[in-house]
């Protein structure tokens, strides 16, 4: 596995790759070998649906383990299915409730469905969490334009 980890970090993805499975034929329920192809996959161009295969078979072994949750999370969501990836997320969250931009990827799951007001309360937790955030606070700015564009219009006096 130290092979592998120091090719993924040095970049050398095919490298990686063949360490990771020679991992995996040694010991088939390898947490760290699926999780990293899971990602080395997510970053290839074709190969989400192989990520995600990686990634649910890390899940099947270890179910609450929040980094396979976020990044099947994530990987979901890519894929179109938002429900799904907000279940996982929401699942993460009973785990660990503060696990890096867990709460800012709620929010943008709410935008995308236009819920406002659910995505400005998350990316307000995910700045409480982190204020530092710069996709946060894009997004929070972005959230108020559509709060404040979106608002229904004061009744008009009668002329």
């Amino acid at each position: 596995m130290k092979k592998a980890d120091d090719h993924y970090r040095q970049g050398h993805r095919r490298r990686a790759i063949w360490y990771y499975r020679k991992a995996l034929k040694l010991s088939p329920d390898h947490i760290a070998a699926l999780v990293n192809l899971g990602l080395i996959y997510s970053m290839s161009r074709g190969k989400h649906a192989t990520a995600r295969e990686m990634l649910r078979r890390a899940r099947e072994i270890e179910p609450d383990n929040p980094t396979v949750l976020f990044n099947l999370a994530t990987l979901t969501a890519q894929a179109g299915d938002a429900a799904g990836a907000m279940a996982l997320l929401e699942q993460l969250e009973q785990r660990e409730p503060d696990y890096a931009d867990l709460h800012y990827n709620k929010a943008y799951l709410f935008a995308q469905d236009e819920r406002w007001e659910d995505a400005q309360r998350e990316v307000e937790r995910e700045l409480d969490r982190n204020p530092g955030n710069m996709n946060a606070l894009i997004m929070q700015k972005a959230i108020e334009h559509q709060l404040k564009n979106n608002s229904p219009e004061p009744p008009q006096s009668p002329r």
